[in-house]
């Protein structure tokens, strides 16, 4: 992808250059030096409309150098920024619609949240290669490209990435002026502002500063979405060898915390798709807000040898305060609501230094990256839960939440008032605060051996030791103060082979190992302390081909996922245990790029069959055969609970928020004018939201629309969402797999950029 984006952005550099400054040029030099600078624009030009802007040619996730997608055996998928623009993308979870292979979930309302392959990627959010697993919604308006590799990525990145990795590429200042801002409105009072200014200082100091302001509704009722974004950045490049990159961003955003529908026999119920069952007063008792702010510092020099180095560290820190209404019944048509509090303050800070240099050696070229990892994360989170009332599924009736006299406490303020009885004597269910430390040191050594032109072999390996300290303080339950500790030492290896039969084929196979330790997503418990990572293999050989000149990229897949060591409940003796299997088997279609003048195009196809293959754990579904206030009587909602599957083994069941098909297109038309207009179409099959397969989400197809004018200082865009109002269930919400978010229907965005 870094190679795609780097020769376009050359070119974009040299087209605005010849469309913008020739005429000072040619005042300052002879008509004939003026000609010898626009020839090359229009060739340029050319270049961009057969290159494409969605296809992608080189990626830095997959390895860490610039290596063309060709060479790799690996499967990487990058969504450039043409393609969210052209799309209306405002989110990272509707940038990865298009992406095979991955399941979009709702995160709970609280955050991005996707399967790759059919495993969980919580953890495996990344920004310019450093890992970013804080729990918030990111933004967009300071990112470049978003690459997705799939497969086990250990042995560069460590822990996690089962199922791969999303690496978000930041924009990054450039020896140019460039002037941008945009402004998007649409349907349920969608407002948005962004900005991207970009000044050259000098011949060796350029700055950038991206922004974005937004405050939105939806049709969901009592949504409310209000976020700020800024990013500033300073490049210096102190010779033609040596550069420091200084970027700060700093993201606020409050919303609602919707958790969406809940279930009714299976489906998620058929009531409107704007029926919220939080409290009444949802701005005030059911918000999600969430401050994160970042830091990084990168130097890189390159030495006369052909060897580089670069080294950046980078802080962040999240603080998120949570409150949300939750609605966990299941088939009753009436249950009780909890409503949950959790306050969060995370920090991270991280250096990496890597070592790349290239070598002849035994009549073999060598590419070669070394790299050490020195991580160290401090997350606190404090949580409280009350139950607060029944509701009616199909009519609820909703009212505000009543604290008593209890007050919202802080890290600093952690004391007895929130054991205060609440009105009617009910008290609270659970009081917790964790502190989690871990700390990581990986050292990890990667090489791209060019044997001769037609065989490649990458190879690498990495060293990590992970160490774990959890404080975990349960009130109203245990009323116990409990330190864990726990270290994991591990090796994650990777191996693949490229077969390349000429410049626009190649072929590879490939396997990779990686691991995931206890308390890698949620802290450690007395359960899970002692317990060994749980460990991915992935076998994939695949192909991919350059068509049409070189203008299309194609690439196919197979692959076979196994996930062991999986933690599970022993249903005999009810303890934990590691006896659990998962396997995904599954076949990967993409097609992007330009197959024709003025048309780009995706296109993807991706089957799954993902099974847990092996587990001792038993699962049921709560069902309450008492009498509802809502006058249905206990003997009715015991028939009900009679036909709900008790006891049912994990065994053989399929991965829950996994599609067994799915298919995406999306096709643009360009015309020489600056009109274009473009469509496209998502299917996802069927989806259980439930590990015993209890309740699931139908399939659904939706088809979207685009109209546009660009010309060289300005670009107005229409997108149309759901064009035929498709009332479809969007997604699972992630923590709760009784309740999903209903689909968008149809509605519009109106956007515009000027640039100066």
């Amino acid at each position: 992808m870094q190679q795609t984006n780097f020769k376009l952005s050359h070119i974009k550099l040299a087209v605005l250059i010849a469309l913008t400054t020739s005429p000072l040029f040619a005042s300052a030099e002879d008509q004939a030096t003026a000609t010898e600078i626009t020839l090359p624009s229009v060739n340029v030009r050319a270049t961009i409309e057969t290159g494409g802007l969605y296809q992608p040619a080189i990626s830095k996730s997959a390895a860490k150098i610039d290596v063309p997608l060709m060479d790799l055996p690996i499967t990487v998928n990058v969504v450039t920024k043409e393609t969210f623009r052209d799309q209306g993308a405002r989110s990272l979870n509707d940038a990865l619609h298009s992406v095979p292979g991955v399941s979009v979930l709702a995160g709970d309302g609280a955050r991005d949240q996707v399967y790759i392959r059919g495993f969980n990627t919580q953890n495996d959010n990344y920004i310019d290669g450093f890992r970013d697993d804080s729990t918030y919604y990111r933004d967009l308006s300071n990112i470049e490209t978003i690459e997705v590799l799939k497969g086990p990525a250990a042995a560069l990145y460590g822990r996690g990435s089962s199922g791969g990795i999303i690496n978000r590429i930041t924009k990054k200042p450039m020896f140019k002026n460039q002037y941008e801002i945009g402004g998007t409105v649409g349907s349920y009072n969608v407002k948005r502002g962004e900005i991207d200014v970009n000044q050259k200082l000098s011949d060796q100091i350029a700055v950038r500063l991206t922004g974005a302001l937004e405050d939105s509704e939806s049709f969901r009722d009592q949504y409310f979405m209000e976020r700020h974004m800024i990013a500033p950045s300073i490049l210096f490049k102190a010779s033609e060898q040596t550069s420091i990159l200084v970027q700060m961003d700093y993201l606020n955003d409050n919303r609602l915390d919707d958790l969406g529908v809940p279930a009714q026999l299976g489906e998620p119920i058929n009531v409107s798709r704007s029926t919220y069952y939080g409290s009444l007063n949802g701005k005030k008792d059911d918000y999600i807000k969430t401050i994160v702010k970042g830091g990084s510092i990168s130097f890189d020099h390159t030495f006369d040898n052909n060897v580089k180095i670069k080294s950046v560290f980078r802080a962040a820190n999240s603080d998120q305060d949570r409150n949300d209404t939750r609605a966990p019944g299941f088939n009753t048509t009436q249950f009780t609501r909890q409503h949950t509090h959790i306050l969060r303050d995370e920090t991270s800070l991280f250096n990496q230094t890597d070592l790349m240099f290239k070598a002849d050696a035994f009549g073999m070229n060598h590419n070669m990256l070394a790299g050490l990892e020195l991580n160290r994360q401090d997350k606190d989170s404090w949580g409280s839960r009350f139950d607060i009332g029944s509701v009616d599924k199909f009519n609820p009736v909703l009212t505000p939440i009543v604290y008593g006299t209890a007050t919202t406490p802080t890290f600093a303020d952690f004391n007895t008032r929130w054991f205060t009885p609440l009105p009617g004597g009910t008290k609270l269910k659970s009081v917790s605060n964790t502190n989690h430390l871990t700390k990581t040191v990986g050292i990890y050594a990667q090489d791209l051996i060019t044997l001769n032109p037609a065989w490649k072999v990458l190879a690498g390996i990495r060293y990590d030791n992970f160490d774990q300290t959890t404080e975990n303080y349960m009130l109203l339950t245990s009323n116990v103060n409990r330190t864990l500790k726990h270290k994991d030492n591990t090796w994650s290896p990777r191996l693949g082979v490229v077969y390349q039969p000429n410049s626009a084929a190649s072929i590879y196979a490939s396997v990779s190992r990686s691991y995931q330790p206890s308390g890698e997503i949620s802290a450690l418990s007395a359960a899970n302390v002692n317990m060994d990572p749980e460990r991915t293999q992935n076998f994939e050989v695949g192909t991919k081909l350059d068509l049409f000149d070189g203008n299309v990229s194609a690439m196919a897949s197979i692959f076979r996922l196994e996930r062991t060591n999986i933690k599970a409940t022993d249903a005999a003796t009810n303890t934990l245990v590691q006896v659990g299997e998962q396997r995904t088997n599954g076949l990967e279609l993409s097609l992007s790029g330009r197959p024709a003048e003025g048309v780009d195009v995706i296109a993807a196809y991706t089957y799954m069959d993902a099974i847990v293959s092996k587990s001792k754990a038993n699962q049921s579904n709560v069902c309450s055969s008492a009498a509802g206030s809502d006058g249905v009587s206990a003997a009715t909602n015991a028939a009900l609970c009679a036909t709900i599957p008790t006891n049912v083994s994990l065994q053989g069941k399929r991965v829950p928020m996994v599609a067994k098909n799915s298919a995406n297109l999306w096709i643009t038309k360009r015309f020489a004018n600056g009109f274009g207009f473009g469509g496209g179409s998502t299917f996802t099959d069927k989806r259980y939201g439930s590990a015993i397969e209890q309740s699931y989400i139908p399939k659904y197809i939706r088809f979207d629309a685009t109209a546009f004018f660009e010309a060289k200082k300005y670009e107005v865009r229409l997108n149309v969402y759901n064009l035929f109002d498709k009332h479809y269930t969007d997604a699972a919400t992630g923590g709760n797999e009784n309740a999903a978010i209903p689909g968008v229907p149809l509605s519009a965005l109106l956007s515009a950029k000027y640039r100066f």
